[in-house]
C-alpha cells in the first residue's frame, strides 16, 4: 500500500507544525496495522509465538495480577 504518501507526509507535517490531526493520526495506525496483516499473511514477515509479554503491563494497568 502507498499510504505513506498520502496519509504519513500529512501526518508528520502536521506533528512537525505542533498541529494536531488525530484522525489522520488514527487512520494511518489503522493502515499500518493492515499492512503488517498483510504482510504476515503473505509471508514476508513472521512474528514470535509463545507467552504474551504485555500480560505483565496489564495487570499494573488494571490493579490486579493478571492470570498467565
Amino acid at each position: 500500500m502507498e499510504f505513506e504518501n498520502i496519509v504519513g507526509e500529512p501526518l508528520r507535517e502536521a506533528e512537525k507544525l505542533g498541529v494536531a490531526a488525530p484522525n489522520l493520526k488514527m487512520v494511518y495506525g489503522l493502515l499500518r496495522a493492515l499492512q503488517t496483516n498483510i504482510k504476515e499473511a503473505k509471508g514476508f514477515v513472521s512474528f514470535p509465538t509463545g507467552p504474551d509479554p504485555t500480560r505483565p503491563i496489564l495487570g499494573m494497568i488494571h490493579g490486579s495480577v493478571v492470570p498467565t
